[in-house]
């Protein structure tokens, strides 16, 4: 749903010229007032909710300007509610005092209204006189006149005059900087004269979209953007790639690079990177376009081993007991969909980087890493390495008349090559590793607290990798010797990492995007089945951040199985096998624990994390 701002405004809901001392007591005032007029049920849930949402991240922007909002179930209408105040507030970002204040209320089961209203406002912030105007008014009619009025004089091209140069912006959260870019170029093109038309790809999608003959008038294209996008209609255009802070901290030079034409000319979509190393697509954006292409593959192997095992159960001494046919086919399914998990990561991985001639050498250096036991961690290395080599060879220049088989014959081949060769190079190394490792647990059975935190840690550090599998395969081998308690610290740790993460998101969706509560639904359902996997596509996003968390808890949970002798007679893990353990109490109350420890470490570690984000949104 798009909303217009001064749509949304009400005149009895501003406030001006008040005496508030700090932003709670406006907040306060604002819950119970809301309540007055019918908007809230409930001023302290409301109140509660908004403060829950500032400790996340301060909600003030160095012009002066205050947005404190919140999704709450006890609003029941998209609302706002202003002030503007003669105690200006100390600004926590160091700026200008704050002296305006927008409250968004905002009903919990809305999508995304507060994203979009909030994009509205950061651009309005940059108006020139905006601020200073709601400052000086002295009636409600006229703030809702002067809003209007700046809202609705966009400076967007709208002329048939064909633009001299053309932009987009894009941001990663398509909040603030993707719309404040946007308005820095078109403020400083009108004051330098120059035609401008400026595309957003923000939250709320595609905004002033670019045409065909746009892209064709202009002399340079300028993309200051910070995630990946498709850059195959600006083929055979000057282009000048760059952060899209860029725009925000000097648009004037960056305006007067593109009149010169200062950039470098895109011969093909896989196109090139800016010579500035900080405009360069960062690590974590090529690991995001492996995490996207994974998620769907995890939930379909996920779900149909789920349902082929809870509904044959588990036999002690054999465990997972499979007989039935059609059952049978779904733990197939879903293994096939497993085993292509790690080629995809690595195809999708090495596409972001060097686009379409990335993905088949990525894909099969994926599934030699997965062979080689290299696990999600070596299929991350596959993709960037496959993503490197592809990226050099396409820059490669051949005679005319080979050209035309780079894409089909050559760069496979030969980026393929070299992935390959590269990962049978550490191949040794990998196994040398798992080796010493088992040799090490197989001289820890004497402690077993000590060594339920090992296997712990071991099972969630790399989820299905050869870490995870060294500690797997010795808890199966323990079940043949006669010592079921190895195996029962593995069949509590292996089911902690996707449970946690299911519990974080229930916890403090906030800190999850929609893809990743979904996500955290479908790890439910894998980790009461002990299917480990279920976390990596959060620790493929996050690794400094998920992997630790997923650690602890499941270091946690090793620990009281080892205490407390839990044994499984089963090779495999997960509330699944609870028939086959030979203390169920202390089974679940490992798992509990340890997904509780898990849940609350990841939150703690992503709240720190958007902290230091909202300073720069």
């Amino acid at each position: 749903m798009k909303h217009s701002l001064h749509n949304l405004i009400s005149s009895d809901l501003i406030f001006l010229d008040q005496l508030f001392n700090n932003k709670k007591a406006f907040v306060q005032y604002a819950s119970e007032i809301l309540v007055q007029k019918g908007l809230c049920t409930d001023s302290k849930q409301f109140y509660k909710d908004v403060l829950n949402r500032e400790s996340l991240s301060s909600t003030d922007f160095e012009e002066g300007i205050a947005i404190p909002h919140a999704k709450s179930s006890a609003i029941s209408k998209v609302s706002i509610v202003i002030t503007t105040l003669k105690n200006k507030w100390k600004n926590t970002e160091g700026q200008n005092p704050i002296s305006v204040a927008f409250l968004l209320a905002i009903p919990k089961e809305a999508n995304d209204e507060h994203i979009e209203i909030l994009s509205k406002l950061s651009v309005l912030l940059l108006k020139k006189g905006f601020i200073e105007k709601l400052n000086s008014t002295s009636s409600t009619e006229e703030f809702i006149n002067i809003l209007t009025k700046f809202e609705t004089s966009d400076n967007i091209n709208t002329s048939n005059e064909l633009p001299q140069i053309v932009a987009v912006t894009a941001c990663p959260i398509g909040v603030a900087h993707t719309y404040v870019a946007a308005q820095k170029l078109r403020d400083m093109a009108q004051e330098l004269n120059i035609s401008i038309k400026v595309e957003t790809q923000g939250s709320i999608g595609i905004e002033n979209k670019l045409t065909k003959a746009d892209i064709e008038s202009a002399k340079t294209v300028i993309l200051a953007c910070d995630k990946a996008i498709d850059k195959s209609r600006f083929v055979g255009k000057i282009i000048i790639e760059c952060s899209v802070k860029k725009p925000i901290t000097n648009s004037k030079e960056l305006l007067q690079d593109a009149l010169q034409q200062k950039g470098i000319l895109l011969e093909s979509s896989s196109g090139s990177s800016s010579s500035s190393s900080e405009d360069k697509t960062p690590f974590y954006r090529y690991l995001m376009g492996g995490v996207s292409a994974i998620i769907p593959v995890v939930v379909v192997g996920g779900v149909y081993i789920a349902l082929a095992i809870a509904m044959s159960g588990v036999e002690v001494g054999t465990g997972v007991n499979i007989t039935n046919p059609l059952l049978q086919k779904m733990e197939q399914v879903g293994g096939l969909a497993f085993g292509l998990m790690i080629p995809i990561l690595a195809g999708f991985i090495a596409m972001s980087i060097a686009d379409k001639p990335g993905l088949i050498p990525g894909m099969v250096g994926g599934a030699l890493a997965a062979q080689l036991g290299a696990g999600f961690l070596g299929g991350i290395l596959a993709g960037f390495l496959a993503g490197f080599f592809v990226s050099k060879l396409v820059k490669i220049k051949l005679p005319q008349n080979l050209m035309a088989i780079m894409p089909i014959f050559i760069i496979p081949l030969v980026g393929t090559g070299l992935t390959v060769a590269t990962l049978y190079i550490i191949g040794s190394p990998i196994k040398g590793f798992m080796d010493s490792m088992t040799l090490f647990l197989q001289n820890m059975q004497g402690s077993a607290v000590l060594l339920g935190a090992i296997i712990g840690a071991m099972i969630a550090f790399d989820m299905g990798g050869p870490v995870n599998k060294v500690a797997f395969l010795f808890g199966v081998s323990m079940i043949q010797s006669g010592v079921p308690e190895i195996m029962g610290m593995v069949a509590v740790a292996v089911c902690i990492p996707p449970l946690g993460i299911w519990l974080a998101t229930q916890i403090r969706p906030v800190l999850f995007d929609k893809q990743e509560r979904e996500a955290g639904n479908a790890a439910l359902i894998m980790g009461m089945i002990g299917i480990t996997e279920g976390a990596i596509p959060f620790a493929v996003a996050n690794p400094i951040r998920v992997i630790p968390a997923l650690m602890t808890g499941s270091m946690v949970g090793g620990m009281l199985a080892g205490l407390w002798k839990v044994g499984d007679y089963a090779p495999h893990g997960g509330p699944i096998v609870l028939p086959v353990v030979n203390n169920p109490i202390g089974f679940i109350i490992a798992i509990l624990v340890g997904t509780t420890v898990t849940a609350l470490t990841l939150i703690f570690l992503l709240s720190q994390q958007q902290n230091k984000k909202a300073q720069n949104i």
